[in-house]
């Protein structure tokens, strides 16, 4: 992505934001702190790029404690972990997209209702998507698990003399 495609990412994020703020309902709001609504426009794009930006300063970070230049390029993105795990493409980016709907509707949630029904649905959220992640790991787990049941209770034939 270029300048250009960056500046256009970063408008469209802002216009989002704001939009969203202006639509926010004051009676749903009533009886709560009036600080939260005012946060939303800050807070909403940081849930939206908390996973590019989680996967930027784990690289960042990863590479420094090697003793590289952060530049450097390497396959270790969350992305290609994800691939390396047996995801497909598309069910990377699903994976991504999910986590990214929780974090920001969870951050939206804690508006419309109570914080315990929020974190509740968060939580239910995040182990679904710890879930999804997890898949293909778990089916290699279960079925290496699966053969080594089978050789450890399989018959064993004696091959003697006849």
């Amino acid at each position: 992505m270029g300048d250009a495609g960056a500046l256009m990412v970063g408008l469209l994020m802002a216009t989002s934001a704001i939009a969203v703020t202006g639509q926010i309902d004051p009676a749903l709001v009533q009886g709560r702190s009036q600080i939260l609504p005012a946060f939303i426009p800050i807070i909403l794009p940081f849930a939206i790029l908390l996973m590019p930006l989680l996967d930027f300063g784990l690289a960042v970070l990863r590479r420094v404690l090697n003793g590289r230049s952060p530049f450097s390029a390497d396959r270790k993105h969350l992305h290609h972990r994800l691939l390396d795990m047996g995801h497909s493409h598309l069910g990377a980016v699903l994976i991504f997209y999910s986590w990214t709907a929780v974090v920001s509707l969870g951050c939206l949630m804690f508006l419309a209702f109570p914080w315990q029904i929020s974190v509740g649905i968060v939580a239910v959220g995040f182990l679904i998507c710890a879930v999804l992640t997890a898949l293909p790991v778990s089916k290699r787990l279960f079925m290496s698990l699966r053969v080594l049941i089978r050789e450890r209770y399989r018959p064993k034939i004696r091959r003697g003399k006849s």
